[in-house]
């Protein structure tokens, strides 16, 4: 678990009688937590052969394969792609059998070829004569298994050729036949052999003519052979020291499963311009997750992911930006049955508005109310533009998602205002039990010399607009890539400020700022509480804001950003209160550099954050995270009371920030005064002097320890105090506090004490 640095103490601000002035105490800092774990140790980037539904821009999705270094397409014969990353565009190398003979007879009717496959092979029979592929670790195991002698004798003898821009050669020193781009080394078609059922080999000679290819099995072995014969070479993608940028990610984590119920996605730059998408699908931790969506077509390159849940239809939504060759841009929705670990097993919606739009940056609200008739809808908001790029008359649109028929509605509202440049938008993940609205953040601008400033709309379940405002400094310069969390009329939006220009759709700054504001239904404008500057640096180099809200104690929010550098990021994670200051500060992976692209959600259960973070590490690319509420914040008995009967002290723990933390007793007679005082000292002294024989003072009475007190009547057995903890000035140290209570016939006052509660405030 992640632990952070120590804090100080300025003041307290709380109701009380008699209040002081308090000394700052250094809270010891706690022990840093093990290292994150790899979110899948070994194969992250390895998908089975799969399809995806057609997609009506960018057409049929065929059959896909990927391991590491490469990716493979069956449905147009074999096309092996290998991994060339950020450096070049796709340089694909498809395989097109020509001729399979025997004794100079064709033995396969290569025209009326059915196909079959499982996760792993691909199969192509041509009656006699089975072509197949074998996805593995290393490349494609491809192999012409001969299933009976052929009627003519003679060699057998396999032709095909390279259809591919690289150069095929066989080196010397070489095994097989190495195809190059620019006289760099790409693919390896390695060397071949043939065997028998009865586990005989023998090297098959490998002939290359241009791009043409000859394999070619002596006669004489194959007349003492027992069949099936397996004729095998390998396609591999010649060795490289990296693996891949993944980019991109998101993190959502759904209450109601108490397994399989936190969906991680995240994208891979495979080429220049194509990007693969996987999502992962395992418990809060993230210690061992299973694959459950994968996009590794060349058809297009699939980027920015969002995800939620919507608790009454049981149903995941992923929703992604398609980039596709004819440069048209759409976002899509990808629907998954809770709880399903089966890949690309559900269904995808595709928004395709009129012809000349193009649609980006997607962003998911959904509802977390599992109840029937709680609503099925989710809400979808997106950028449009009338041309692929970055126009200056973008628009954000929103469009309502039903979850139960997974379908996107047709009727769409204008969520940015009017004559304004807008983009960037992010809906809050998921609608509360109490909710009739989503929550819905852009950047907007009317053009220079005018700023980008960041504009709030509320967004009804039933898709209208209801209200807009701006949040964060004014003026101050753009105010860029903002996003918002929080539910049931709490939320919180951070935003980058002082940005450098947009490259790759994305944005560097130099400052940080975060806005609380309340807005619920109802309600015209928010109620909003001023920005606060969380973090500056002379570098712009601050990027990747996400952001996730603590719906147990509604006071907490958790930051996740990269910083220090663009070339070897830092991952942070800060911990928010309820005014949207720091309680808690954190380096991802201990400081480690190279890390990136961060994503947080909450762990209600668990009470924790789970982060997932790309590295720049090739063997292990994302990691995941969680970070936790300090283990010292807790709330401890101590002393003894003087009444009758039973009563205690009972709170949630005290951490810092908590906007409703109180102190509640029981057992009490209904009825009397109660006065609770607080401290900043315990104490143990009689009362015995003052009337009350065998009662105890356990707080410090004393300036400058003593806060002060609290007074009511007890109505019921139970009575409660709010005691907001605030996050600025920040309070982070130990409070003691004790009851006084009326208790009639006790002692010649009639009073009694209560044992002593001490907080660590943390």
């Amino acid at each position: 678990m992640l632990r952070s640095r120590c804090l100080l103490l300025s003041s307290l601000a709380v109701a009380s009688c008699g209040s002081v002035g308090l000394r700052a105490q250094q809270i010891a800092p706690e022990p840093t937590g093990v290292r994150p774990c790899a979110l899948a140790p070994t194969g992250l980037w390895r998908a089975p052969i799969h399809t995806l539904d057609t997609d009506p821009v960018g057409g049929a999705y065929g059959f896909w394969a990927a391991g590491d270094d490469y990716k493979v397409s069956f449905h147009d014969g074999f096309t092996f792609y290998p991994f060339v990353g950020a450096e070049a565009e796709n340089q694909p190398v498809r395989w097109v059998t020509e001729a399979i003979t025997a004794g100079g007879e064709p033995i396969a009717d290569l025209a009326a070829s059915r196909q079959a496959h499982t996760d792993w092979r691909y199969e192509y029979h041509y009656g006699r004569v089975t072509e197949a592929y074998d996805v593995r670790d290393d490349g494609v195991e491809q192999t012409f298994v001969l299933h009976r002698p052929p009627a003519h004798a003679g060699d057998v003898v396999v032709c095909g050729r390279f259809a591919t821009a690289l150069q095929p050669a066989m080196p010397a020193g070489e095994a097989g036949i190495v195809l190059l781009a620019a006289d760099r080394p790409l693919v390896r078609y390695g060397s071949a052999w043939a065997r028998d059922a009865a586990g005989r080999r023998t090297p098959v000679a490998i002939g290359l003519d241009g791009k043409r290819v000859r394999l070619v099995v002596p006669g004489s072995w194959l007349a003492g052979a027992v069949y099936p014969v397996t004729i095998d070479p390998l396609t591999s993608r010649v060795a490289i020291s990296f693996s891949g940028r993944p980019d991109f990610t998101a993190l959502f984590h759904e209450d109601e499963s108490p397994t399989n119920n936190t969906l991680v996605s995240y994208a891979r730059q495979f080429s220049a311009s194509d990007y693969d998408l996987y999502a992962r699908l395992g418990d809060g931790s993230l210690a061992s997750t299973v694959q459950v969506y994968t996009d590794v077509t060349a058809s297009w390159s699939t980027v920015f992911p969002d995800e939620t849940f919507v608790g009454a239809a049981d149903r995941w939504l992923l929703t992604f930006w398609r980039q596709f060759t004819t440069g048209e841009t759409r976002v899509r929705v990808y629907f998954h049955d809770k709880a399903n670990t089966s890949l690309n097993s559900g269904t995808t919606a595709f928004h395709d508005p009129a012809a000349g739009e193009h649609d980006s940056f997607p962003s998911l609200g959904g509802r977390r109310n599992p109840n029937p008739g709680s609503g099925n809808t989710a809400l979808l908001t997106y950028r449009a533009d009338p041309y692929y790029g970055n126009s200056p008359t973008s628009v954000v649109w929103g469009v309502l998602v039903d979850a139960a028929t997974r379908t996107i509605a047709t009727l769409r509202v204008q969520i940015s205002r009017p004559n304004l440049d807008a983009e960037a938008p992010d809906v809050n993940s998921v609608m509360g039990w109490n909710d009739d609205a989503w929550v819905v953040v852009y950047e907007g601008t009317n053009g220079a010399p005018d700023d980008y400033d960041v504009y709030v709309a509320r967004v009804s379940n039933y898709g209208a607009l209801l209200a807009d405002i701006y949040v964060g400094p004014d003026p101050g310069g753009d105010k860029t890539r903002p996003v918002v969390e929080g539910r049931d009329g709490r939320y919180l939006v951070a935003m980058l400020a002082d940005p450098a220009p947009e490259y790759g759709g994305q944005r560097w700054a130099r400052n940080i700022w975060t806005e609380r504001f309340d807005w619920i239904s109802g309600m015209a404008a928010p109620i909003k509480y001023g920005p606060r500057l969380l973090r500056s640096d002379a570098a712009q180099d601050i990027s990747h804001l996400r952001l996730a809200f603590d719906a147990t104690t509604t006071s907490h929010w958790c930051l996740v950003y990269q910083a220090d550098s663009v070339s070897s990021p830092v991952g942070y994670a800060e911990r928010l209160g309820s005014h949207g200051y720091p309680t808690e500060s954190v380096q991802l992976d201990g400081g480690a550099p190279g890390r990136y692209h961060p994503s947080v959600a909450w762990n209600a259960a668990a009470r924790e954050f789970p982060i997932v973070f790309c590295s720049t590490e090739a063997t292990q690319p994302v990691y995941a995270q969680t970070f936790q509420y300090p283990a010292s914040a807790t709330n401890v008995s101590y002393g003894s009371g003087c009444a009758p009967g039973s009563y205690s002290f009972t709170a949630l723990a005290p951490y810092a920030g908590s906007e409703f933390f109180s102190i509640r007793l029981s057992g009490l007679p209904a009825g009397q005064l109660l006065v609770l005082a607080l401290s900043l000292q315990a104490a143990n002294l009689s009362l015995l002097p003052a009337g009350m024989p065998g009662c105890t003072l356990l707080v410090d009475p004393n300036a400058p320890s003593f806060l002060g007190t609290f007074l009511t009547l007890t109505t019921t057995s139970t009575s409660v105090f709010p005691l907001p903890l605030p996050d600025h000035p920040l309070f982070q140290q130990d409070l003691f506090a004790q009851a006084l209570v009326g208790w009639p016939g006790l002692n010649a006052l009639g009073l009694a004490t209560t044992s002593g509660l001490q907080m660590h405030v943390r």
